[in-house]
């Protein structure tokens, strides 16, 4: 037997033995796997009774919008013409507003459902009376966006 079959020796008993190795550990895998079956399902609760859902913690009320926003539906108010979303992220933008398009999306959707504005994202939107008279609209002086008011 020259070196070349004795390291073919060892390298055979080497693999039987990591053969044996990886079939314990197998066994012991699938032994862990149904005793985890078996474990008893445990529900943690905590002591704490849930608040009932009609229940508000406060926070703005429904249909409120921030000043900036406000002053944005004056200015639109004021230009009495269908604006679009590219047109709304334009504007806001320029009264200093950081948003994204898919944002003004999201936010015309909700000033369309409380009725401060009426139209559709195709052909615009324009503001509605009723939101002048609930955000108080005609009382805010938005004759500018600060990008006027920068250059003015």
């Amino acid at each position: 037997m020259d070196q070349l079959d004795r390291e073919i020796e060892d390298k055979r008993r080497r693999r039987d033995e990591a053969k044996r190795l990886y079939e314990q550990l197998e066994l012991e895998v699938t032994v862990l796997e149904h005793a985890a079956k078996l474990r008893p399902m445990i529900q943690i609760t905590a002591n704490v009774p849930p608040s009932p859902p009609s229940a508000r913690r406060g926070g703005k009320p429904a249909g409120s919008i921030s000043m900036a926003w406000r002053r944005v539906l004056a200015y639109l108010y004021l230009m009495d013409e269908p604006t679009k979303p590219d047109d709304f992220l334009t504007i806001a933008t320029g009264f200093g507003i950081e948003t994204s398009i898919g944002s003004v999306r999201d936010r015309l959707r909700v000033f369309e459902q409380h009725g401060y504005i009426k139209g559709d994202m195709q052909n615009g939107f324009v503001v509605t009376d009723a939101a002048r008279e609930r955000l108080g609209l005609d009382k805010l002086q938005p004759a500018s966006t600060s990008k006027e008011a920068e250059a003015g």
